[in-house]
């Protein structure tokens, strides 16, 4: 805050600085008990941001609210982005990285992709 920063990044460096002191305070329970309660919050925290996403498509007041044109773009780049990144790369893994191994099929490639 001194330098006119955001609070979000001094609270980041903060919060760095702390973990990086107390942790190795702590006893061997105390730090089990620690990596227990951050991995809990941290998947109530991922689970609330998936709940209120899901939850987001029921929010608009109307169907006015709703471009279906750009909605079937969207899912139309997504989808051959997704395409033009995900064949490429296996094919190139099929040639270079799996010598003597078996080959990813067309099959297992579409998975991939989808």
């Amino acid at each position: 805050e001194s330098v006119r920063l955001s609070g979000i990044l001094a609270l980041f460096v903060a919060a760095t600085v702390m973990r990086h002191y107390g942790y190795y305070n702590l006893s061997a329970d105390a730090r089990g008990a620690v990596d227990v309660t951050f991995k809990a919050l941290a998947h109530l925290a991922d689970t609330s941001i998936c709940f209120l996403l899901g939850l987001a498509p029921f929010s608009f007041r109307s169907a006015r609210d709703w471009d279906l044109a750009f909605v079937a773009a969207a899912l139309v780049g997504v989808f051959l982005s997704r395409a033009l990144a995900v064949f490429p790369l296996l094919s190139l893994a099929n040639c270079c990285l799996r010598r003597g191994g078996p080959p990813i099929t067309w099959r297992m490639q579409v998975v991939v992709w989808f």
